[in-house]
């Protein structure tokens, strides 16, 4: 259903000019789509649990699979900006939106920011240097706010295997505040809090001994080096993990400028 109302108006490519465009997607029918999209996410944060290879899973690409069911509650939600306001408050769907918003929204306005600035209407000269895409901000100050309650993956906190779960989640939120730069700012303490708690529930700071055939412990090291130089105040965890990094590994590139 998802597909029937992304592709509303099948003649769109072949329309002839002047003929009549498609009425607009029934409201009933868009709403039924979006609830139905945001739903799986919705349910999933009421009861998260792991997914299976979860733990082998070296890179932190999909973190936690927020976009549960594949691309469809994003695209659903990125269709009516108008509502979010309205959304983020919805007493069962307003968590996943919430989630959504923060790891989607900025980094999607941004893509599309660049695909403007890429286009070329017709007669203009495509050696011409194109102006840089101004910044995007999709996102106002008052709906990220509104956002908040979701930045520090709550549902998550009590998840099984800590030394891998914090860890997860701590990269996750460091994805949002790099996609979502004024977080850094409006939550400040949170986001502290978050590292203080990662690192003592997860043990974050006591490496295990680097292993012959580990071909992406140094990276998994520094990226650690990383996040908590964007999220944490402490300064026992930034040199903590500037030790860690320099047990295995003498020298990261840009760890003196966090640190």
């Amino acid at each position: 259903m998802e597909q029937v109302v992304r592709d509303w108006g099948p003649d769109r490519y072949n329309r002839k000019e002047g003929a009549v465009p498609p009425p607009p997607v029934p409201q009933a029918l868009f709403d039924a789509v979006l609830d139905a999209s945001l739903t799986p996410l919705a349910a999933y944060l009421l009861h998260p649990e792991p997914e299976e290879g979860w733990e082998a899973m070296s890179s932190y690409g999909k973190d936690w699979s927020m976009e549960l069911g594949g691309r469809s509650a994003w695209a659903m939600l990125a269709r009516c900006p108008e509502r979010w306001e309205q959304l983020v408050t919805h007493p069962t769907l307003g968590a996943a939106v919430q989630h959504l918003l923060l790891d989607q929204a900025e980094i999607q306005a941004a893509e599309d920011a660049r695909t403007r600035a890429a286009s070329y209407l017709p007669g203009e000269d495509p050696e011409e240097e194109l102006p840089a895409a101004e910044p995007a901000t999709a996102l106002s100050e008052e709906l990220l706010r509104a956002c908040l309650p979701a930045l520090r993956l709550p549902e998550l906190a009590d998840l099984p295997n800590p030394e891998v779960t914090a860890r997860r989640t701590l990269h996750h939120i460091a994805r949002r505040v790099d996609a979502n730069p004024r977080l850094a700012h409006l939550a400040a303490e949170q986001l502290a809090a978050a590292a203080d708690k990662a690192v003592v529930r997860g043990q974050l700071l006591t490496l295990p001994e680097k292993k012959g055939t580990d071909y992406e412990f140094d990276e998994r090291v520094r990226d650690l080096a990383e996040d908590l130089a964007l999220l944490s105040t402490n300064p026992d965890h930034l040199a903590g993990a500037k030790r860690a990094a320099a047990t295995h590994w003498r020298t990261i590139p840009g760890i003196e400028s966090h640190t």
